[in-house]
């Protein structure tokens, strides 16, 4: 049973010792299982079945080829080319299409991209943890739980020499812990968060899913909220609508993988204050278990450095779309392009140099290229906009000249007399996106 078990850990899947002990499943009787052994014995998942079936397989061939040197060693040089190919392709590009709430998206990805990048990359795309699955040779659907999977799904992938893969994305329930959160009781903020007050910083404390616990009272001073504005609320409150969408998922992923850009080192933002105006900060943040055991971050404002201050607020949102992982545009109120965030440049195909400076108009196909500054000039005079604030399924054209389809979402801000636009795109899937929709919009505001 120890040797069992020990095989089970090196194939990852040493949850399943209990079921092989309690069967006395060991040796001999590990080559003879069938599906339906295992379902007897309690395994429920189909991918853990398959797994094991394949691993059993690989055994019985293992002991079959014992007998002949030559088919082991040609074995061995099947291996050794088998990883060449594997090297040489790990740069190679992938077409994944996914599945989510009954629409197709597609991402592109190499056989280098990790399960922790990828689950990552779409749960920020879609804004939710999900439960991803890939279909097998035989059609069935295999969740993917560790990198494993994600290695076996590249693999079946490279034996039909295909660069698609399909992907099944289920959104997971939030634990009802997590949906019902409340703030701590006012006792309880006293007791574990009371020194904070004695500090001369404003001083913000939230939970793990990004909740505020206590603020104190230097933070009204400085941004206007009060304990009751904030204690409860989500923390995106206080942070402009570029952001606010993404923050959860920030958290998200630190949690899941220690990564973070700001916490423990301090950082130049954005606050957004109680009467809609905007401010530069300097946040320092730190966590610390409390209480319970639970994890809170310790968020401190000081004043922004002068020649942080001294930058204007465009200048202030280009620092802050090069930090996001989904392309963003900034265009002026003419149509002039101003910032071009490292995302963009790879989904578009353009470099920062082609674009700065140039009419937003060249991401768009025939006829929105041609009408899209007359949108923008109506948009200025009337105020009145498709887009903006809402977002809309478009059309985007790459260098290249491919026709992409997108989610579009714009948002505005102004500075003094000057107006500009924040433009996120997300591709979708559509069902035809090789020519521009007669009733697409143009990938801007009108």
């Amino acid at each position: 049973m120890t040797e069992c078990a020990a095989w089970l850990e090196s194939i990852e899947l040493g949850e399943l010792r209990d079921a092989f002990s309690e069967n006395s499943i060991a040796g001999a009787e590990l080559l003879e299982l069938s599906e339906d052994d295992m379902k007897s014995m309690g395994i429920s998942k189909l991918g853990h079945r398959k797994k094991l079936l394949k691993k059993i397989a690989a055994l019985r061939g293992e002991n079959t080829a014992a007998g002949s040197s030559s088919q082991t060693a040609q074995t061995a040089a099947d291996s050794s080319a088998s990883h060449d190919d594997d090297a040489r392709g790990s740069d190679q590009r992938l077409n994944v299409k996914c599945l989510f709430r009954d629409d197709w998206y597609s991402i592109k990805i190499t056989r280098a991209t990790t399960f922790k990048a990828l689950r990552r990359m779409l749960e920020e795309q879609f804004e939710c943890r999900l439960r991803i699955k890939y279909a097998d040779s035989d059609g069935d659907q295999v969740t993917i739980k560790r990198e494993s999977d994600l290695q076996e799904c590249y693999r079946e992938a490279g034996q039909r020499h295909s660069t698609r893969i399909k992907l099944y994305l289920i959104e997971r329930e939030a634990s009802r812990e997590a949906s019902v959160e409340k703030p701590l009781t006012s006792q309880a903020r006293t007791d574990m968060f009371s020194m904070f007050e004695y500090i001369l910083d404003p001083v913000i404390i939230i939970s793990e899913t990004g909740v505020v616990q206590f603020i104190n009272k230097k933070v009204e001073g400085v941004l206007g909220y009060a304990q009751s504005d904030m204690i409860g609320k989500n923390i995106n409150i206080i942070m402009t609508e570029d952001i606010k969408p993404y923050h959860d998922n920030f958290l998200r992923n630190y949690l899941k993988t220690g990564v973070s850009r700001i916490i423990g080192r301090g950082r130049d933002v954005i606050a957004v204050k109680k009467d809609g105006s905007i401010m530069p900060i300097h946040l320092e943040v730190s966590e610390k278990s409390m209480g319970s055991g639970k994890l809170y971050f310790i968020g401190i404002m000081k004043e922004a450095k002068a020649q942080i201050q001294e930058k204007s607020l465009l200048q202030q949102e280009r620092e802050v779309l090069d930090t996001l992982i989904v392309p963003a545009i900034i265009i002026d109120q003419i149509g002039s392009v101003h910032g071009f965030n490292k995302a963009a440049q790879d989904f578009l195909g353009y470099g920062l140099v082609d674009v700065i400076g140039k009419n937003v108009n060249m991401f768009m196909p025939s006829p929105h290229r041609e009408n899209h500054d007359s949108y923008l000039k109506a948009y200025m005079e009337t105020g009145k906009a498709k887009v903006i604030g809402v977002g809309r399924r478009v059309v985007a054209q790459t260098k290249d000249g491919s026709l992409l389809p997108i989610f579009l979402t714009v948002t505005e801000k102004r500075e003094k007399e000057k107006r500009f636009f924040t433009g996120i795109l997300q591709e979708v899937q559509t069902a035809v996106a090789s020519s521009a929709p007669k009733s697409s919009s143009s990938a801007a505001p009108k």
